[in-house]
């Protein structure tokens, strides 16, 4: 493993040293913690340079809780999902989604089919892959921007390796509170998410399948602006390695390429030099 990139994920997002998360191949997170007999926390295992190089191995994978014991984090995250169809409740008529079958200008007054995007996009072949993938990064490019150019904030976009990608804004270290606060501007910023549930989850305003999102979400991370009553707060998997509930790999984007690609990008050079330009070309 990369020693320099071993530090620099270090550095980048792990405030809370002491603790860790472990995912599981059911997908869920524990915390990484040894037990008695009777399942009562005995130990609790920290982070260290070991951790992190199984992570970036592929062989454990491991989540990160955001926010320290002095309530600081190092970042603000939107973490953009793929929705899935809900059945109908009630008066409520049932929720689906669509996608155009043919592309470009031939989209526009052409037929749509209706499809499931999560279970669409777990199909590498499926014809509505690239235009997801457009969707994943044109919404990523636009918080990106604002982020880049309105904050003056570092910032870089990662595939989960599940149903989404994460767009991190990077800081430093400042209060949770503070954090929460840039990712509100972010979204008031670009006037066209809208709260749904609570104050961390939101939907897009224009929910025509063809000019707006909605078969996207974004959920803000941190969710909470202090520790006060908890131990630990919520957590993101480390960026990298594997997802182990659908064993993709995940990566970096390069946000230089065509808008219906989402290619890797190197890492070192995302979080550092393509960082402060995320629409660089890396010649790395």
């Amino acid at each position: 493993m990369s020693t320099e990139l071993t530090n620099l994920l270090a550095k980048t997002f792990i405030s809370r040293p002491d603790a860790k998360a472990i995912q599981h191949p059911q997908g869920h997170y524990t915390l990484h913690a040894r037990y008695n007999s009777h399942g009562v926390e005995v130990e609790r295992y920290p982070w260290d340079r070991a951790s992190i190089d199984a992570h970036l191995a592929g062989t454990k994978t491991f989540g990160h809780y955001l926010l320290g014991q002095d309530d600081r984090v190092k970042f603000f995250a939107f973490d953009i999902d793929l929705e899935k169809p809900e059945p109908a409740k009630g008066d409520k008529p049932p929720v689906k989604y669509f996608y155009p079958a043919a592309t470009g200008e031939d989209a526009w007054g052409g037929e749509k089919i209706e499809f499931n995007p999560r279970e669409a996009w777990l199909n590498r072949a499926h014809p509505a892959r690239p235009w997801m993938k457009y969707q994943f990064k044109m919404t990523a490019s636009k918080l990106m921007k604002v982020i880049h150019e309105d904050l003056e904030l570092p910032c870089a976009a990662a595939y989960s390796g599940g149903k989404g990608i994460h767009v991190y804004a990077f800081t430093g270290p400042i209060s949770a509170a503070e954090a929460r606060e840039g990712a509100r501007i972010v979204l008031e910023t670009l006037d066209e998410w809208k709260p749904s549930r609570g104050e961390n989850f939101f939907k897009h305003n224009d929910q025509d399948f063809l000019t707006g999102y909605p078969n996207l979400s974004i959920e803000v991370f941190p969710k909470q602006d202090s520790l006060e009553g908890k131990d630990l707060g919520n957590l993101m998997r480390l960026p990298l390695g594997r997802n182990l509930k659908s064993k993709d790999p995940t990566f970096f984007i390069d946000m230089s390429s065509a808008m219906a690609e989402m290619r890797p990008v190197d890492p070192i050079w995302a979080l550092t030099t393509g960082a402060g330009n995320p629409w660089a070309v890396c010649n790395g």
